[in-house]
């Protein structure tokens, strides 16, 4: 209880959530059963992280802004709710004779 009554003295209005454009998590793969891999936009940059259950480590920090675009470009495409994945779940439809049906 006194570590919590010392952070909001430290910070009255509460923990801040960061908003996506100063740091977002683009995606994640499994290297093995107890490693991932991370990729996260900080900033303009895009970090490489290894997870396991002992430690988070960078392996490569990308800066190049023409990379750093194709990167959050490819992670972003291939989310759910994308405009990429809209438009080819349309054009599949369209493609396959099925009717178009909005979401």
């Amino acid at each position: 209880m006194v570590f919590v009554w010392m952070l909001r003295r430290i910070n009255p209005q509460g923990h801040q959530v960061l908003p996506r454009e100063v740091v977002e998590v683009l995606g994640h793969t499994s290297l093995s059963a107890r490693q991932r891999l991370c990729l996260i936009r900080l900033g303009r940059k895009v970090i490489l992280v290894a997870m396991s259950a002992e430690a988070v480590e960078p392996i490569a920090e990308i800066d190049d802004p023409v990379e750093v675009d194709r990167l959050v470009g490819l992670c972003v495409s291939q989310r759910p709710h994308s405009s990429t994945q809209a438009f080819r779940h349309l054009f599949n439809n369209y493609v396959n004779g099925h009717e178009i049906v909005e979401t």
